[in-house]
C-alpha cells in the first residue's frame, strides 16, 4: 500500500499499489508484474483530493495525540464529553461533532494538557511523502513506467472531478444539513477475494478504499456505495419459514449447540 501527498501544494499525488502472489494482474488495462513483497506494488496515482468531502464526512481532521512513550500516544484527542477534537480554521480546538465547524486537516494543535496533536490526514501525508512511494520508485518494481502511472492518475482525477455527477434530489446529511442536489464522482473500485486471499492483502484493500475516500467517491452517486456483491454465505443461508433467511454460520452454530 502506498500514497504520496504533497502538502501545501495544489498537486496531490496518491500512489496506490496492488500486490498479487499469483499471476500478473491488470491495473486500468496496464499489465503488471506479480510480486510477493508487500512493498513492491503496482501503482496508480490520483492527482487531486476532495478536501471538502474529507472535512465533512471523514475523520481526516480528527486530532491524534503525539506523545511518544506515553499510553495515549496515537489515540484520538477528546474533550470532556468524549467527542473527538479537531483544529478549527481559526486555530482553536472544537468538537468534531459540531455540524458547522470548519476544521483543518493540516496543522498542529496544543491540547489543554500541553500535549501535541495533529490531524489524521497530516499523519497519512507525512508517511507517504517518503520517496519510496513515488511513481519513479514504483515503476521498476511493478513494471509500469512512471509516465503511465501519472497518466492513469490524470484519468482518475479527470473523471472524478471534471465529470462530476449532480442529481436534483434533496437530501439531509449526518449533521442535519439539507442539500438540494446530490453530487457524486463516477469513480468506484471494488476489491474482494482476489486481493484479500493473499497475506497482507487487507492492506491493499485498505489502500483501494483510502484512494476512494481521498477522491470523495464513497457513498455518493457514481461511486462505491457499500453494495458489494460478495461475500455471500457458502453454502447459502437456510430458509426459516416465512421470516427470511438465516446465515449458514448462524445455522451451524445452532446445530453445534444442540448436538
Amino acid at each position: 500500500m502506498g500514497l504520496q501527498v504533497v502538502l501545501g501544494r495544489q498537486y496531490q499525488a496518491l500512489l496506490l499499489g496492488r500486490r498479487d502472489a499469483g499471476a500478473g494482474a491488470a491495473v486500468a488495462g496496464v499489465a503488471t508484474q506479480a510480486h510477493f513483497d508487500e512493498h513492491q506494488l503496482p501503482a496508480v496515482v490520483a492527482d487531486q483530493v476532495d478536501f471538502a468531502y474529507l472535512g465533512r464526512y471523514t475523520n481526516a481532521a480528527w486530532l491524534v495525540i503525539q506523545a511518544p512513550g506515553e499510553a495515549r500516544d496515537g489515540l484520538f484527542a477528546r474533550n470532556a464529553e468524549g467527542h473527538p477534537l479537531v483544529l478549527a480554521a481559526g486555530g482553536g480546538l472544537a468538537s468534531a461533532m459540531e455540524p458547522d465547524v470548519e476544521a483543518r486537516i493540516v496543522g498542529e494543535a496544543t491540547l489543554p494538557d500541553g500535549r501535541r496533536a495533529v490531524p489524521v490526514f497530516q499523519l497519512i501525508a507525512e508517511r507517504y511523502l517518503d520517496p519510496k512511494y513515488t511513481p519513479e520508485a514504483a515503476a521498476p518494481i511493478c513494471g509500469i513506467p512512471a509516465e503511465t502511472i501519472r497518466r492513469i492518475a490524470g484519468e482518475i482525477a479527470h473523471t472524478a472531478f471534471s465529470e462530476e455527477i449532480e442529481i436534483a434530489v434533496p437530501w439531509t446529511d449526518w449533521a442535519g444539513r439539507r442539500h438540494e442536489t446530490m453530487r457524486g464522482r463516477p469513480v468506484g473500485m471494488h476489491a474482494m477475494r482476489g486481493i484479500s486471499a493473499h497475506s497482507n492483502g487487507f492492506q491493499t484493500c485498505r489502500a483501494l478504499h483510502l484512494l476512494q475516500i481521498l477522491l470523495g467517491t464513497i457513498d455518493v452517486p457514481g461511486g462505491w456505495r457499500y453494495k458489494s456483491p460478495y461475500p455471500k454465505p457458502a453454502p447459502p443461508g437456510t430458509a426459516i419459514g416465512n421470516r427470511g433467511f438465516r446465515s449458514s454460520t448462524t445455522t451451524a452454530a445452532r446445530i453445534a449447540c444442540n448436538a
